[in-house]
């Protein structure tokens, strides 16, 4: 069954407000083969702790067939939440455990009280000393009285008394100065009783306990005693620069009006220093809690102030992301996500003078001056008690920060119209600052493609006419994006039509000489011919012609779109006969009774 202690009882008549805890310490005893021993402890508050007893003495059998003797202790100060019931459980038993038979259990209470105007020292000395009846003496040692004392009282732990008759027992007495009478004796027994004074600079105390009809197991002997402090006691005021925050550096200080060499002590959770004026480096938040300074101005005399320190946490930022790099002219997002423990503030800073107050940003329209490192500082906002005294207010902040890229591009420089004639040479190009590499497509059938930045379509025809779309690619050396601009160069292509020519080929002096020309969407025709002939006419008539007109006619027929003009050239021949010219000289004689002469003719050639 769990034994109930009540540390209020145990306690009430010495423990009041003002004194300090310095150690608890459970113990345990009685017949046993030294088997492991888990001991829980329930406090006041209900808090439930497993402490493992610690084996501190075997000796032989008391009188009961076991195995042997067995003691056992536990360092529970961690445990105690004040006055109150304590229970405890899993003290070894038989039954269940066979082989293992405790006789009892104490919670031995050491405490220190600042306002005493003594100096009080406490020495214990543990582990297992069974008697058979008879005498069993121990002399404690290791330590030095550093003044006479004003009170001594000596202490035990005894196990197993059978009320068979009283105990002799010594307390700092090399002889018996204490009787514990039949009749009060348990199976377990605190005893306490006034010792010998303790020696200024005595080292050693004589115990002893005498039986002389039962056995017995000695736990614990100890003896405490005061002396008396200076009068004047010297003023200590711990110090610190709390609150902070996490990861700052927490002082500790001591004001004093002590001339003389001081002993200190700081303690705190987690913490200890024997300096006068200590520090912790990175404080965490765990850290907080009372810190207590113990100041010994002379041996034994200790007197003990505390503060409250206070350790706030930082805001934690765990995650910064963008979705860059992205393209020039596209959105940037730039997003955060923080962990904070009060009102938080964000600060966000970047390239471009860029600032904002927001955990998640846009950058609409990013452009390459976007480029470079976005640093978020998130801030706790602590005002006022408990975070900090006078209502100051406290901030703590963590600092992130994070690259983001903008790929720049740059329009595309193009001709944007072309208007040249069939069968020339179309010489495209385009020229964009920082692109890596081109393409161009057609919108003609058959579609024209290269990958070149400058192309040349040669002997071009009508029907590459059209749309010629090229794409000018960015590249980003740390990412496999890639970024386009565009732009479009329109391609006319003036046709140079075949040209059908006439004419009245072979037409006689005098006569009127014709010959014309026709061609799909001609705009206009231009004639050149022998006897310095030109004309503009399609259709052209030479009346009265002469055989200087002869020859051939050279037609340039003219195809247009806008202001360019393109020609197709051809000619066709005109033969002009010419007419010999005939004169008739007429002269004629005729006499009367004479023969008629004959009429001449003469050919002019």
């Amino acid at each position: 069954m769990p034994e109930l202690l009540n540390l209020q009882q145990l306690i009430l008549p010495v423990f009041r407000l003002g004194q300090l805890l310095k150690k608890l310490f459970l113990y345990t005893g009685g017949c046993g083969n030294g088997a492991a021993m888990n001991v829980t402890v329930v406090n006041p508050v209900a808090t439930s702790v497993v402490y493992p007893m610690t084996l501190i003495g075997s000796h032989v059998d008391k009188c009961w067939g076991y195995v042997g003797t067995r003691n056992y202790r536990a360092d529970i100060t961690a445990q105690i939440s004040g006055n109150g019931a304590y229970m405890i459980s899993g003290v070894l038993t038989n039954p269940p455990t066979a082989g293992n038979d405790m006789d009892g259990a104490s919670i031995v209470v050491v405490y220190s009280d600042p306002t005493a105007l003594f100096c009080g020292c406490i020495v214990m000395g543990d582990g297992c000393q069974v008697g058979l009846g008879g005498n069993q003496t121990n002399t404690l040692t290791g330590f030095q009285a550093p003044a006479t004392s004003t009170f001594a009282q000596g202490f035990y732990i005894v196990s197993d008394m059978q009320n068979v008759g009283p105990y002799p027992m010594r307390m700092n007495s090399a002889a018996n100065n204490f009787t514990y009478p039949n009749g009060v004796q348990n199976w377990w027994d605190f005893i306490q009783a006034t010792a010998n004074p303790v020696a200024c600079g005595q080292s050693s105390f004589a115990f002893g306990v005498q039986s002389n009809n039962d056995c017995y197991n000695i736990v614990l002997e100890g003896m405490y005693w005061r002396s008396q402090c200076p009068c004047t006691l010297p003023v200590f005021t711990p110090t610190s620069n709390a609150a902070i925050c996490q990861g700052s550096q927490l002082n500790l200080s001591t004001v004093t009006s002590a001339t003389a060499p001081v002993t200190y002590t700081w303690t705190g959770p987690g913490f200890s220093s024997n300096s006068q004026n200590t520090l912790i480096v990175n404080a965490q938040p765990p850290s907080s809690g009372i810190y207590t300074l113990f100041a010994e101005p002379s041996p034994s005399c200790i007197i003990a102030n505390t503060i409250m320190v206070n350790i706030y946490p930082n805001p934690t930022i765990t995650a910064l992301a963008n979705n860059g790099p992205v393209c020039q002219g596209s959105p940037l997002d730039i997003n955060s996500l923080a962990s904070t423990s009060a009102t938080a503030v964000y600060a966000w800073t970047g390239p471009n003078a860029f600032t904002s107050n927001t955990p998640s940003n846009t950058i609409a329209n990013a452009q390459p001056i976007a480029s470079g490192f976005y640093s978020l500082t998130v801030t706790n906002t602590y005002t006022g008690v408990p975070y900090s005294t006078w209502n100051q207010t406290l901030t703590c902040s963590a600092t992130a920060q994070m690259s983001a890229a903008v790929v720049p591009i740059s329009s595309v420089g193009v001709v944007p119209f072309y208007t040249i004639c069939q069968n020339s040479n179309l010489n495209l190009s385009a020229s964009a600052a920082g692109a890596n590499y081109y393409t161009w497509a057609s919108s003609t059938v058959p579609q024209f493609t290269s990958n070149l930045q400058n192309p040349t379509i040669n002997n071009i025809s009508p029907v590459s006419s059209g749309d010629y779309s090229v794409t000018a690619y960015y590249t980003s050396p740390s990412t496999t994006l890639i970024c386009k601009s565009y732009a479009v160069s329109n391609v006319s292509v003036v046709p140079r039509n075949p040209v059908t020519p006439f004419s009245s080929a072979n037409v006689c002096q005098y006569t009127t000489g014709t010959f014309s020309a026709s061609a799909l969407n001609a705009a206009g025709y231009q004639w050149y011919g022998p006897n310095g002939f030109n004309s503009t006419n399609q259709i052209n008539s030479i009346t009265n012609i002469q055989p200087v007109s002869g020859g051939n006619y050279t037609v340039n027929t003219i195809f247009t779109i806008g202001t360019v003009s393109c020609t197709t050239t051809s000619y066709i021949p005109l033969n002009v006969v010419p007419v010999p010219s005939v004169a008739v000289i007429q002269s004629i004689t005729v006499c009367e009774r004479q023969e008629q002469p004959l009429l001449q003719m003469h050919q002019m050639q």
